[in-house]
């Protein structure tokens, strides 16, 4: 008897629990939880979970799942106490309670079957698990080596100049909050400064909403149409075969809970150097500073840069010192609400803190006065109360805000010398980032085997793609 009831008690136990997620993510998101939701979540470190919690947590769902928790208590101790029979409370009025068993098992079935199953959370989150191992399967059988036998072929400039390439990816940045990109707000005061020395893209997206799903495509050949390429080759990967020492300095966290597949992409670089290690508050990306500075001092005739930011990542008030506490009067927005005005100026303040980062990047770099470019990006967007009552990112409602990213280029004078055919000032491109591997190509003379020269924003034959986004759903027919 015991025993029936302890698994009796665990099954309503998995009924509640797995509701209240459901209710929690329909109350934060306003959708149902999907598979690429789950996946971020394998994917997370603590200091992720613990932003995320810090983030969404609200006295809404507080009181909904207090009311859950006592609803089981209660249930549990009365049942437990034999003062509730589940038998005579469901079944006293039936003499034969087989049509009753069948038709539960029958409604159960139902929850199974397409297209209820894509929102049965149960379903979704095995489904998810499945799904999740087979990818880890395939990137544990390559771990992202140094080289991969995809690039063939790879040649270089003979130029005998020290060259360095900068890739800066931010976290969690839209243009639509920045200075240089037409913001209110002169959030970007120190790129402003040097506005005349960058080429800033005025339509760039990201081809996903959260960090691992768009980096394993914008850091490898994945893309929309065919994410397997993922596994085939990286960027690092292609700079390693044409002769560059590669250098992945990291203020983010590296791995989640599971191995994570953009640590398992920075395997890749010759150098590592990862600054968000420890399970405090992370520290400011001006951490990485001294060491992008050491490794500019590295004699090495030609190397790739990449810096792998905080930037406005969750919880934004978290992301700058209190130096930067800028704004702290009432922001624009249509949303009137302290938790929104409050959102808005830690997240532009965080904004101004990048600002100087990036700038200080660009400064430290232009000092070697050697052949060089940065190209500033951000993984993803970040929707602030602009057209949603809602701050963050998500796959399962993105606004444009969440696509839209910052996309600048910067150049030597010794590189704007440089004698190629490329096309730097053309910034009304319309582009993606998912294809920023040709381009970064591009930028630093590579040409290998299957090269497409159409995807890179640079090239002569550049061709606007019809940019896809989940669901296959083109950016130009949703915005």
């Amino acid at each position: 008897m015991y025993k029936k009831k302890g698994y009796l008690s665990l099954l309503v136990f998995g009924v509640y629990f797995f509701s209240l997620i459901e209710v929690f993510y329909l109350i934060t998101f306003k959708s149902y939880l999907t598979s690429s939701s789950i996946f971020i979540f394998f994917e997370s470190n603590s200091s992720e979970i613990t932003s995320f919690t810090k983030q969404y947590l609200n006295v809404t769902f507080c009181s909904i799942a207090s009311s859950y928790v006592f609803v089981y208590g209660l249930f549990l101790y009365l049942w437990l106490k034999n003062k509730i029979n589940l038998d005579s409370l469901f079944f006293s009025k039936f003499n034969n309670t087989l049509p009753i068993k069948v038709g539960l098992l029958l409604g159960f079935i139902v929850l199974l079957l397409p297209p209820l199953n894509n929102s049965f959370f149960p379903v979704v989150f095995v489904k998810s698990l499945k799904d999740y191992k087979e990818q880890m399967d395939m990137y544990n059988k390559i771990k992202f080596n140094k080289k991969s036998n995809y690039f063939q072929e790879v040649t270089v400039s003979k130029d005998t100049l020290p060259e360095t390439y900068v890739l800066i990816i931010g976290e969690s940045t839209t243009n639509h909050h920045m200075g240089i990109y037409g913001y209110y707000r002169n959030t970007t005061p120190l790129l402003n400064s040097v506005a005349n020395e960058l080429i800033v893209y005025k339509d760039v997206i990201c081809p996903n909403t959260h960090t691992l799903t768009s980096l394993e495509k914008v850091l490898t050949l994945g893309n929309t149409e065919n994410l397997d390429l993922k596994y085939e080759g990286n960027l690092l990967q292609l700079f390693n075969q044409a002769g560059f020492v590669t250098y992945w300095i990291s203020n983010q966290r590296p791995s989640g809970i599971w191995d994570n597949f953009i640590t398992g992409i920075s395997n890749s670089a010759e150098k590592k150097l990862f600054f968000n290690i420890s399970n405090q508050k992370s520290p400011y990306d001006e951490i990485v500073l001294d060491a992008f500075k050491k490794v500019l001092l590295n004699k090495n005739k030609k190397k790739l840069i990449v810096l792998h930011l905080m930037g406005t990542h969750m919880l934004y008030k978290d992301r700058y010192p209190n130096t930067y506490n800028t704004f702290t009067d009432t922001p624009k927005t249509s949303f009137k609400s302290e938790t929104a005005f409050e959102t808005i100026n830690a997240y532009d303040n965080a904004i101004v803190y990048q600002d100087y980062i990036w700038f200080t990047v660009l400064k430290q770099l232009k000092e070697k006065k050697e052949k060089a470019a940065i190209l500033f990006l951000s993984d993803h967007g970040e929707e602030v109360y602009e057209t949603i009552d809602f701050s963050g990112h998500t796959e399962s409602k993105g606004t444009k805000a969440m696509y839209d990213i910052p996309f600048m280029l910067w150049l030597s004078e010794t590189k704007k010398k440089e004698n190629n055919d490329l096309i730097y000032n053309n910034n009304n491109r319309s582009y993606s980032s998912e294809n920023l591997l040709y381009t970064m190509a591009d930028l630093a003379s590579i040409k290998f085997k299957a090269f497409d020269s159409t995807k890179s924003i640079l090239n002569k034959k550049y061709e606007r793609p019809k940019r896809l986004l989940i669901n296959n759903e083109a950016y130009e027919d949703l915005f």
